[in-house]
């Protein structure tokens, strides 16, 4: 694993009567100021002994002000022909909003969707109050090594994985359908690890310094400790070591470790400079 952020929020997503709401868009383009929404899809879940409960689902299309782009026509085949008689982004946006009221936002590359809707929402004045997001995107790029796929794209991840049966991609109810299966899927590889860990070798520091390397990816927090020396990239934002195999290792409590004795967030880690170590070292 690489960070405790992203399992740390998971998990806590995971706790009894949280309301989620997984959603997807499909739009004319990726500019939030021009584009629009054409397909809005959402399915809504209780979470409820660590199993996600279906409570609410919305797909609805949506014609846009002007005709579709050809190449968004290619990614989503959405035509101008099936939009004709769809309802304006004015008559829906009301009951678009109310279905993620008060909701956790969950999607795969969630900040683009919260992009387009929150557009929506300022060009027809109507409020939009969420409780959270969680990209699903950002877990699979913590979970899935680059080595290990060609890209981290949902349907990459989704065949990866062996949960693509039935789904079509680019059609937004399907795209959430396969959200939601990662999403339970990366709870309980998350969980799995917590139990593995219990086996696994602690590390005790013996001292830390920072080294900007002689290539990118070498520059971060240097860790020596009783077994070997590991450090903390930078550049990669994950723990390696040339002396360690770390999947024997307990990376979160190493990781929890440093961020206590250096007083600093995992934030403030992932973005460490050789003149920010030497103030904290200062300063200390």
């Amino acid at each position: 694993m690489r960070t405790l952020k992203t399992k740390n929020r998971m998990l806590s997503l995971f706790q009894d009567d949280r309301i989620i709401a997984v959603i997807d868009t499909e739009t004319t383009g990726i500019n939030s100021n021009k584009d629009r929404i054409v397909q809005f899809s959402g399915k809504k879940y209780r979470i409820r002994d660590q199993k996600m409960e279906q409570i609410a689902e919305m797909d609805i299309y949506i014609k846009a002000p002007f005709p579709m782009p050809e190449a968004a026509m290619r990614v989503n085949g959405i035509t101008d022909e099936f939009l004709a008689d769809k309802p304006s982004e004015e008559d829906v946006v009301a009951e678009i909003c109310a279905f993620m009221e008060g909701s956790i936002l969950v999607g795969y590359n969630v900040d683009f969707d919260i992009r387009m809707i929150s557009a929506l929402c300022d060009r027809t004045h109507t409020p939009l109050q969420c409780s959270g997001k969680m990209d699903v995107l950002e877990v699979a790029r913590d979970l899935v090594e680059k080595k290990e796929v060609q890209n981290h794209k949902l349907e990459t991840i989704s065949k990866y994985f062996g949960i693509d049966e039935g789904i079509t991609f680019h059609s937004s109810i399907d795209d959430v359908e396969a959200t939601a299966r990662l999403l339970l899927l990366f709870y309980t590889m998350y969980c799995e690890q917590d139990m593995h860990g219990e086996g696994k070798t602690k590390l005790f520091i013996e001292y830390t310094y920072f080294w900007k390397g002689y290539r990118k990816e070498q520059a971060g927090v240097y860790v020596q400790t009783n077994l070997g020396k590991v450090y903390f990239s930078t550049y990669k934002k994950e723990w390696c070591s040339s002396q360690l195999d770390l999947t024997q290792i307990d990376l979160d409590a190493l990781e929890t470790d440093i961020l206590v004795r250096l007083g600093i967030t995992y934030d403030e880690l992932s973005k460490m400079t050789e003149k920010k170590y030497y103030l904290l070292e200062k300063n200390a």
